[in-house]
């Protein structure tokens, strides 16, 4: 879960100790609608912590 409540599901590739993601195979989920978007990088300040 990202902020602004997006959520993205995909295969975790790395992470680094500002925990930054490498995501490959990702989907955005947004509702029901969905949107490939392949590998991505997602910066540490836009994880959300449940």
């Amino acid at each position: 879960k990202l902020n602004a409540n997006r959520v993205v599901i995909g295969t975790l590739r790395g992470f680094d100790q500002f925990m930054n993601l490498v995501v490959d195979n990702t989907v955005e989920v947004n509702g029901n609608d969905k949107n490939d978007i392949g590998m991505v990088v997602i910066r540490g300040k836009q994880c959300g912590y449940d």
